[in-house]
């Protein structure tokens, strides 16, 4: 098997469309696994050292995060408007989960788009302050 420079992951529920690239941007695999069996993939794949693992930014991308990291994988993730622009052919997990990886090769994409991860004791704080609607920049309003 190559080794993977980067992974994308589109976010679900119960299945989680995992692909891989390699350092020439050549498809290694992209499969659908279910959730409890991704991280024990991503923890046999041979890798570089800077592999990063890209996501759609979601309300589960934060906890996918932290669990990748731990891994020792770099993480980053994307808005969906910045991952929209990059999807091609018919919204399927497949189809996104290569939109995903091209937005996250996308020059600059990390520091003009990526979105912060939030710390665990924040979400909650988060989620009533959306719904009050009495924060509108959360990122800077939690990470001063």
């Amino acid at each position: 098997m190559a080794i993977v420079n980067r992974i994308a992951l589109d976010l679900a529920k119960d299945f989680i469309q995992v692909l891989a690239l390699d350092e020439n941007e050549q498809e290694v695999f992209n499969k659908k696994l279910r959730s409890n069996k991704v991280l024990a993939k991503l923890a046999t794949l041979k890798r570089t050292d800077d592999c990063e693992v890209a996501v759609e930014s979601c309300g589960m991308s934060h906890y996918w995060r932290r669990e990748c990291e731990k891994l020792g994988y770099k993480t980053v993730a994307l808005p969906p408007r910045f991952v929209k622009a990059y999807l091609q052919g018919e919204k399927n997990d497949a189809n996104d989960a290569r939109a995903i990886a091209e937005a996250a090769g996308a020059q600059n994409a990390h520091h003009k788009q990526a979105v912060y991860m939030r710390a665990p004791r924040h979400l909650p704080r988060v989620a009533v302050a959306k719904r009050e609607g009495t924060i509108y920049d959360v990122h800077v309003r939690f990470y001063l």
